[in-house]
């Protein structure tokens, strides 16, 4: 199952490099302060295929990162984010699909 899952994510991500010229795009949604005193931004992306990801931005640090199976991962551009949360939350949608029909089955 992890293998397969890792090659869904591969072919999201390739299938999001696709569009890598189109711009995504963002929405602030919230800002707030962390614990440690660090401005942050939650954003909404709206994806290519009509739904939406959330992307958040760490004042001070210039890093945008989303969150994919329970990891942090961040990068330095906004729209490489964007494409990222996209095609995770792709993966995510086929991962609850392979799963509802495990429990059918």
């Amino acid at each position: 199952m992890r293998l397969f899952t890792n090659l869904l994510l591969a072919a999201g991500l390739s299938g999001s490099l696709a569009h890598a010229s189109d711009v995504l795009p963002l929405e602030k949604v919230k800002t707030g302060i962390l614990p440690t005193g660090s401005l942050y931004s939650l954003y909404e992306v709206s994806c290519h295929d009509q739904t939406s990801a959330s992307v958040v931005s760490v004042a001070r640090r210039g890093r945008w990162c989303i969150q994919h199976n329970g990891e942090l991962s961040c990068v330095r551009e906004s729209q490489e984010a964007s494409r990222l949360a996209c095609a995770s939350s792709n993966m995510a949608a086929a991962e609850e699909d392979l799963d509802a029909m495990d429990a059918f089955q």
